[in-house]
């Protein structure tokens, strides 16, 4: 994460699985796929 804005919705994310309980790849790859639309804003 390279910006407060970033970080902010990586935690926003993350936040959000962690209270649904969803910990596997589909979580992985959420979060990753939200840090690359992020990265090429």
């Amino acid at each position: 994460m390279d910006d407060n804005v970033g970080l902010a919705t990586y935690l926003r994310v993350w936040d959000t699985l962690n209270e649904s309980a969803v910990y596997d790849a589909e979580a992985h790859r959420i979060i990753t796929r939200a840090a690359r639309m992020l990265s090429t804003q």
